[in-house]
């Protein structure tokens, strides 16, 4: 069940010497709650690590009141603080002879005592949270072989095994790829939920945090600290009014910032003014010169020899079994184009040129509001694709090592809720 872990009363926060002191922010009045997964967001310099160490009891407050589960954070012993609060920081240590569980086990030290001697219930403890973030298939690896994703993975479950209600993260996305970005926003979504544990972190994935947090914290230093939904933050204008700049704009409706370029080339032609198409199989050869600028401009992880055998396959085997429908030029030519199944949208492709004009989205809509489609699988390497997915409200659901084809290109299997089952989830929230 839910409750309120955290509790910040007018506290200040900054730096202290003998000489001077730097307040970074100050008056900030906030809670976070448990079974819910907090983000941390403002732009370099607003204060947000400055933050965390001071919850983390790593800076001392200048100011006002920390309270842990009710309790005032300055009464706590460190040993007590040490069962209460796991903290995962973004340093990169080089860490050599450690296996991943001997890491993990490392998070049982507030129980082990002095000798570090693992119990038979620490034990339990270490594959538990090792499950949990279902990196069983690393636990004899050793550390320096790890990627990136994998060495945060291995310091979550460091942190589950430290077994404390309240979890912070320092940026646990930093120096990530977009899927694995993706991957370890998720994952600690899911913790909050089978946990309830109470995780807050911060982070600059502006988009992806407002895609996949309950709850966002904006902090400015001129504003201090705002809190909310990402639906009211976006909705209110606070986002916008956040990170307003001249070279881009921020969309309330689909949460996604689109930069304003004034060098491309467009025509007078709004996302309104477009209109959907069917086509024919006269329309096969504009329309794989369509797929083929499209993918050569974005799925740089083919290989030559794969790009030549789809374009053989496609209007050989796979256009006659979709539906497909385009968007036209006033020039009738074919900006960009959606093949669909009874269940699934199978293709979706924009021409590079243009690109940046609402064509995939007015696609996109046509599919999920006049079609009612609700699945879609994305190759994990197509950054773009995966992220215009996300942003419009797809989750990641499974993965396949494959693809369709059978080749070595990781698949992600996507679906999006339909308004009537959000009605339903939310009725079930009440």
């Amino acid at each position: 069940m839910n409750g309120e872990t955290i509790r910040l009363k007018n506290l200040t926060i900054g730096y202290s010497s003998k000489s001077n002191t730097k307040k970074v922010s100050e008056h900030i009045d906030a809670s976070i709650q448990s079974g819910e997964l907090t983000c941390l967001l403002g732009v370099n310099g607003a204060g947000k690590s400055t933050l965390l160490k001071t919850l983390s009891t790593f800076l001392p407050k200048l100011a006002g009141k920390i309270f842990i589960q009710g309790k005032d954070i300055d009464l706590f012993s460190d040993k007590e603080l040490s069962r209460i609060i796991g903290v995962v920081l973004t340093e990169r240590n080089e860490l050599h002879n450690l296996t991943v569980s001997e890491l993990v086990a490392m998070g049982r030290s507030p129980y082990t005592g002095f000798w570090g001697r693992l119990r038979k219930e620490d034990k339990k403890m270490v594959e538990q949270s090792i499950a949990l973030v279902k990196i069983e298939d690393l636990a004899t690896r050793m550390m320096h072989t790890l990627s990136d994703g994998e060495r945060q993975k291995v310091m979550i479950a460091k942190a589950l095994a430290q077994e404390t209600p309240v979890i912070y993260l320092d940026e646990p996305t930093a120096f990530l790829d977009f899927p694995s970005k993706v991957e370890i926003m998720q994952l600690l979504l899911r913790l909050t939920r089978e946990t309830n544990k109470t995780i807050f972190l911060s982070t600059h994935d502006l988009e992806l945090a407002l895609q996949i947090a309950d709850r966002i914290w904006l902090m400015s230093k001129n504003s201090g600290i705002i809190v909310g939904t990402p639906e009211e933050l976006s909705l209110q204008g606070h986002i916008s009014s956040f990170f307003k700049s001249d070279g881009f704009i921020f969309d309330e409706q689909t949460r996604l910032f689109r930069i304003q370029n004034p060098y491309k080339c467009t025509k007078n032609q709004s996302s309104h003014d477009l209109s959907i198409s069917t086509l024919s199989e006269t329309d096969y050869p504009e329309l794989m010169l369509v797929w083929e600028a499209s993918v050569r401009a974005t799925h740089h992880f083919l290989k030559e020899e794969d790009i030549l055998l789809f374009k053989k396959l496609i209007p050989e085997k796979y256009l006659d079994v979709v539906r497909l429908f385009a968007v036209r030029n006033s020039d009738n030519r074919i900006l960009g184009f959606l093949g669909v199944s009874d269940d699934n949208i199978e293709m979706l492709f924009i021409h590079p040129d243009a690109r940046g004009k609402g064509i995939g989205s007015v696609l996109l809509n046509y599919a999920l509001n006049e079609l009612h489609l609700r699945k879609v699988d994305v190759n994990e390497q197509n950054e773009k694709a995966l992220g215009f997915y996300l942003h419009k409200g797809f989750t990641v659901k499974s993965r396949s090592e494959q693809d369709g084809t059978g080749k070595p290109y990781p698949t992600l299997h996507l679906e999006i809720i339909s308004p009537k089952q959000k009605f339903s989830v939310r009725q079930a929230r009440i």
